[in-house]
């Protein structure tokens, strides 16, 4: 189901004029050109996603262990609303500032 899911979505995106950078990244109109992952807007989709849409920040359940996150995908799969958010908050100025600190930080150290 999960391999079924990840077509459908890729199928769309590049029927819409995406283009496939990595496994989980598609974008459009040159945004790659200089672009960092998950410094610019990021719409996750799915289980365990994580969104940063401007000053929104948004996820989806997440665990570490597999049992709880067998109890995630399983309840995911049982929604019919995937349109409801169920965990977020605005981040302020200053997370925000803190947030672009500490991936331009790890951007560097990965690129030495």
């Amino acid at each position: 189901m999960r391999l079924e899911m990840y077509n459908a979505i890729q199928d769309l995106l590049l029927v819409n004029g995406y283009r496939q950078t990595s496994m989980r990244r598609f974008v459009r109109n040159g945004l790659e050109q200089g672009a960092i992952c998950d410094f610019d807007n990021v719409l996750a989709l799915g289980c365990g996603g994580r969104s940063y849409l401007g000053n929104l920040h948004f996820c989806e359940s997440f665990a570490v262990n597999q049992q709880l996150c067998k109890r995630i995908v399983d309840r995911y799969n049982q929604q019919t609303d995937y349109y409801h958010v169920t965990h977020g908050y605005i981040l302020n100025d200053n997370e925000q500032k803190r947030r672009y600190i500490i991936k331009k930080s790890a951007f560097l150290h990965r690129h030495r």
